[in-house]
């Protein structure tokens, strides 16, 4: 009874990250797509993209976010994610959800930084319109990113702030 009266209250989702919530089939799709799930069955896509419970330091934590961040170079896999990720929160009751991602992250094979940017805001936007749920985008700059590159972000980002980007 507390259980289903858990899974119908409205929910908030303060903290979560764009790169780490792809869903195991479609990481699976866009690896395939992409030449990037070595071939990898489902089961074995969705282990790889869940962090150890338990690790010695920061850099096997991140470990877990290294394929997803390599499937995610293109417009089409950040729109993707975007929109999948907001349509996945709205299914477990979630209103509002704050979304942060490192746009720096998603430039590795040529994509133009505003367009990935653009590509996130536009699958998160779409989403949200279609399910209701109030999004919101937070563009990090990373500590293991220089810091000129990080200014440089910071300055294509703020260009968006009219578009649910809000740090």
């Amino acid at each position: 009874m507390a259980v289903d009266l858990f899974a119908r209250m409205p929910k908030a989702e303060l903290h979560l990250h764009l790169d780490g919530s792809l869903r195991p089939a479609t990481a699976l799709e866009l690896a395939r797509e992409r030449g990037l799930d070595e071939g990898m069955t489902l089961a074995q896509m969705s282990a790889r993209l869940l962090a150890p419970a338990q690790v010695d330091n920061q850099a096997q934590l991140l470990d877990a976010f290294e394929l997803p961040i390599a499937i995610m170079q293109d417009a089409e896999a950040l729109y993707r994610t975007a929109y999948e990720l907001v349509e996945d929160v709205a299914a477990e009751g979630t209103r509002y959800v704050e979304i942060r991602w490192g746009p720096l992250l998603h430039i590795q094979n040529g994509l133009d930084l505003g367009a990935g940017i653009a590509a996130v805001l536009a699958g998160a936007g779409d989403a949200s319109r279609a399910t209701g749920v109030t999004t919101r985008l937070i563009a990090v700059a990373l500590r293991s990113h220089p810091a000129d590159a990080n200014a440089a972000m910071a300055r294509v980002a703020a260009s968006f702030f009219d578009q649910a980007l809000t740090g």
